[in-house]
């Protein structure tokens, strides 16, 4: 039973998600039982996760690359440091959601 509850539960995309603050964020909804994917550009550096999270290599600064990792997320964490406003303004390739 309380698979397929977790398996209900919205899935929520953290991008960012190694760094300072992204890692306290995906640590605290880790800890709240909820469904993490982390998109990445490194996925050593999300090891650190276990497999308490789904971890997908992408790019803030590669548009394409975010279309893969927010397939089926219902909604979305955004903490990236990006070098450029040029990628946040790509963001809105990704599909409707919720920001987290």
């Amino acid at each position: 039973m309380k698979v397929e509850k977790r398996m209900a539960q919205s899935l929520i995309l953290v991008t960012g998600a190694t760094g300072t603050v992204g890692s306290e964020v995906v640590k605290q909804l880790v800890e709240q039982r909820e469904r993490v994917r982390v998109l990445t550009r490194d996925p050593e550096r999300a090891k650190k996760f276990g497999n308490s999270v789904e971890v997908i290599r992408g790019d803030m600064e590669r548009p394409k690359t975010l279309g893969p990792a927010s397939l089926a997320a219902d909604k979305f964490s955004f903490l990236p440091i990006t070098r450029s406003f040029r990628s946040w303004k790509d963001t809105r390739t990704m599909p409707p959601g919720r920001l987290v």
